[in-house]
């Protein structure tokens, strides 16, 4: 028989609990707020009045593992038409805010929104300038460890989901308050 996956509350301040009682666990995880980290809207269109919803959350069970350490953070978005809906799964809540702006400036891209559109229109419809992700600056890159034990040499994340996901051993290091 198979066994069911490792259960996990995560608590307001951010700690990670496992837990084995089922009735506790079914009770915290069918509250959405318990599990949601970051949720944006990226509008497209003529109008802007469609939306993609990018959305972080703590998944709450165990969905694989990276590296000995368990998958409980995914994002996700839902593209229109025929692109394909892509997403992340992450180790920890701090990587996982840091891809949902990777992916939130990746679906700009992909449905070929113009930031400074989209931020006069939004501030046009609610009146007030609207914060928006912060843009996330590429580092620079270096040749692979071939002894990194997270990509084998490669350069390349395993098990992401998202296209061009390097490795933090091609990431040259930079001194702080240094420009690139």
């Amino acid at each position: 028989m198979v066994g069911l996956p490792r259960q996990y509350i995560r608590h307001p301040d951010g700690t990670i609990e496992q837990v084995t009682d089922i009735a506790r666990y079914a009770e915290w995880f069918n509250k959405f707020e318990n599990r949601s980290i970051d949720r944006t809207a990226v509008p497209y269109g003529d109008d802007f009045k469609q939306a993609v919803i990018v959305s972080t959350v703590f998944l709450g069970f165990e969905h694989g593992s990276f590296e000995g350490k368990p998958l409980l953070w995914e994002t996700l978005a839902e593209m229109p038409g025929d692109l394909p809906e892509f997403g992340q799964r992450y180790t920890s809540e701090v990587r996982a805010k840091e891809g949902h702006e990777q992916i939130v400036l990746q679906v700009q891209a992909r449905l070929n929104v113009d930031e400074k559109e989209l931020e006069k229109l939004l501030e046009d419809i609610v009146g007030v300038p609207v914060p928006r992700p912060r843009m996330v600056k590429e580092p620079k890159r270096k040749l692979p460890d071939p002894n990194c034990n997270r990509c084998g040499g490669t350069g390349e994340e395993r098990g992401t989901l998202l296209p061009d996901t390097f490795c933090e051993c091609t990431v040259v290091r930079r001194a702080k308050n240094a420009d690139w």
